[in-house]
């Protein structure tokens, strides 16, 4: 059985180059170089002229080795020869089952030294880009470097800085998306390399940031910003229509191995989430649950066209699904709109990434699931927050996706499960009989005291809204005895804000408050406090209701004496401002200058 843990299925050990290296843990047999193209070596180790996958997986392990416990290329060689010369692939090999191929092909030392120096260097480059996105935040700047001796090409002797005609150096920002293209190695044997520089180092060397202008002189860019500069085309074997391959790049080297070698990674995790979760699936989201709090996690997502599993289903969710799958996973793309970084949608920019950490237990202990549309179900899971959280699966039920994630509302989730929707989750759940208004608002505002949080102040102003819209009267008397006990001015303290009116719907409508309770804010409790026995008096109907710019005055006889309420409907916020006893003249010149509203 495999390891319970999932660390040795996934495999991911902490040395960067090794890492990047098994990541590329597909093999796959081919006969020629090209016939794996780009960014399918950092997915998968290929070794050009091998068709026996029994052979390829001997040369990636003996590699393995090598990047594990170091080693020489002689060292290598005269390991890994024997077994070679046993199967048949070394010298002239006419065998095709071996080579995939009609022809003799010759095998020998420059074959080998070819496939340890790419291999080497193709990881190297890939564990590198991963400690760059570590140190990005410090060190922002990547600069070009080449060798510049008589074995340097002369573009990339040029990019180095290196040629006279162009004396300057290639220096951009971490995430410029020329290095998805010209990030080294640039062709078989290419030696250059990148560096990485602080703002202290380019301005201590006398450095500069490389412009667009100098980007199309060079051959980066086209004078329309495309990255990629001059291109020229390769017929690639196998293949229908040739290729455009950036000039100054070899063929199959015009992409960035540590990118792809990030979602490489991101792979690799969710093929063996999916392999355990039948076993184990408590191992499985424990292990997600970890790898969601790496830095691969925000790494993968901020490559264009990154998926990284988020959640690991259980047979309750799946089913009403009707997945075939266990895991989840978040693409790139959707992550961007989430955050309104697209034209396509607003999204949901106030979540934070600690909330999308929390996605693995969403999708491991919903609380609430619940039936939508069409290959969709809602996970809710409550925290501090409600969290919500849409899951879609394909047609064919082989894969599943994160389609939508929020922070949801008590009032959202009562809704969901009064229309029936609920099939499933841990929480239980009772049909009560309905609450009378009065018992809803004093339930709610036990919720509220010195140790109230700002999730118990949402949901107690929830619930206050329901109940007076049943019935104002029997809420704010509710409402009277919290303002008239100690716990009102603690939770304006604590809070911020306390609720404190509840209006009845029509005045509500009328004055266009998108609420029904108003709230005393600590900024207004000292225009408030003297009179604040009197706030009952308006819950049903005052005798006059003023406008007064973006103010709602209105003016109710208590006692004899008249007392005036100053409130402001905001979007979020129905105000109390102010609440006093008028004298007679006040009274006579706010019905002189204010309009009825």
């Amino acid at each position: 059985m495999p390891d319970p843990t999932l660390r040795a299925t996934i495999n991911l050990p902490a040395t960067d180059t090794v890492a990047a290296f098994e990541a590329r843990d597909k093999l796959r047999p081919t006969v020629h170089w090209t016939e794996m193209w780009q960014a399918d070596h950092a997915r998968a180790f290929t070794v050009a002229k091998v068709a026996n996958l029994d052979l390829l997986t001997t040369i990636r392990q003996s590699l393995d080795t090598v990047m594990r416990d170091g080693g020489t290329l002689e060292q290598w060689k005269a390991g890994l020869i024997p077994e070679l010369k046993k199967a048949g692939w070394w010298g002239m090999v006419e065998n095709e089952a071996l080579t995939g191929a009609a022809d003799p092909v010759y095998v020998g030392g420059r074959r080998l030294r070819t496939i340890y120096d790419t291999n080497l260097r193709i990881s190297r480059a890939a564990g590198r880009w991963k400690r760059i996105q570590e140190m990005k935040d410090v060190r922002p700047y990547l600069m070009y470097v080449s060798i510049g001796d008589n074995r340097t090409r002369p573009l990339h002797r040029r990019w180095g800085g290196n040629d006279p005609a162009f004396p300057f150096r290639i220096i951009l920002p971490v995430d410029h998306p020329a290095w998805a293209v010209f990030y080294p190695p640039n062709d078989w044997g290419c030696r250059c390399s990148v560096r990485q520089l602080s703002q202290a180092d380019m301005d201590r060397l006398g450095y500069r940031v490389t412009t667009d202008d100098e980007l199309v002189r060079i051959g980066w860019m086209t004078a329309d910003g495309q990255v990629g500069g001059r291109l020229r085309t390769f017929w690639r074997k196998g293949a229908d229509k040739p290729e455009a391959v950036p000039v100054g790049i070899g063929p199959g080297f015009a992409y960035n191995p540590g990118a792809f070698g990030m979602q490489a990674v991101a792979e690799k995790a969710t093929r063996s989430l999916e392999e355990m979760a039948p076993l184990d699936i408590k191992a499985a989201r424990a292990t997600l649950t970890d790898l969601v709090k790496s830095d691969a996690f925000l790494e993968t997502l901020a490559e264009p066209n990154g998926v990284f599993p988020i959640m690991v289903l259980g047979d309750e969710a799946r089913a009403a699904l009707g997945a075939k799958n266990h895991v989840v996973v978040l693409s790139s793309d959707s992550y961007a709109k989430q955050r309104g970084l697209t034209d396509r949608s607003k999204g949901h920019p106030d979540l934070t990434v600690a909330d999308y950490r929390e996605l693995p237990g969403i999708g491991g202990a919903p609380d609430h699931i619940m039936s939508d549309r069409d290959q969709h179900i809602v996970l809710w899971k409550i925290y501090d927050r409600y969290l919500r959280a849409v899951v879609k699966v394909t047609g064919s039920g082989e894969a599943m996706y994160l389609q939508s994630y929020r922070i949801g509302a008590a009032s959202d989730l009562d809704r969901e499960i009064a229309a029936g929707k609920r099939i499933g989750g841990a929480a239980t759940v009772t049909t009560p009989a309905p609450a009378q208004p009065t018992d809803m608002a004093s339930a709610a505002l036990d919720r509220l005291g010195p140790d109230a949080t700002r999730k118990t102040g949402r949901v107690a102003i929830e619930a206050l809204e329901r109940a007076a819209k049943a019935d104002p009267i029997a809420t704010q008397a509710a409402l009277d005895a919290f303002i008239a006990s100690d716990r009102f001015a603690a939770v304006v303290e604590r809070l911020g804000e306390a609720p404190a009116l509840a209006l009845a719907d029509d005045i509500r409508k009328l004055i266009q408050a998108r609420g029904h309770i108003g709230r005393v804010t600590s900024e207004t409790l000292p225009a408030v406090i003297e009179d604040i026995g009197q706030l009952g008096a308006f819950a049903d109907q005052p005798d006059h209701i003023l406008r007064d710019g973006d103010q709602a005055v209105m003016i109710r006889i208590v006692d004899g004496r008249p007392v005036m309420l100053r409130m402001r409907p905001g979007p979020s916020l129905l105000q109390i401002i102010a609440l006093r006893v008028l004298q007679a003249e006040e009274l006579s010149s706010l019905l002189e200058s204010l309009i009825a509203w």
